[in-house]
């Protein structure tokens, strides 16, 4: 979370980019599967690819097609048309709220 805010801040797209596929994974381990499922077709579209994350991105990609069945497509469209701030945005509040949610099962 604090590193998409540094990116953002700093309009590093190629990172925030590699970063959003992480944030989507995490999304997607926590249950938010339509948010990480936004956020990946955010970085399909971008264009840009980093390094590992681009094996996770294909693995991700693969989990929430078989997860989302036919709704798959429609939400990646969805972020698809998000530019790489726009995600970075999206991720940050995502992760806030799940952050927020882990934090209240603790207590």
């Amino acid at each position: 979370r604090r590193t998409l805010q540094l990116y953002l801040d700093r309009s590093m797209w190629v990172l925030i980019s590699a970063d959003t596929v992480m944030a989507a994974k995490l999304l997607a381990d926590h249950g938010d599967v339509e948010t990480a499922c936004r956020l990946l077709g955010a970085r399909e579209a971008s264009g840009y690819a980093v390094g590992l994350s681009e094996v996770l991105r294909a693995l991700l990609h693969d989990d929430l097609e078989r997860r989302l069945g036919e709704r798959f497509a429609g939400l990646a469209a969805q972020g698809a048309r998000w530019r790489p701030p726009d995600a970075a945005e999206v991720a940050i509040e995502a992760l806030d709220r799940a952050l927020g949610s882990l934090a209240g099962v603790e207590a």
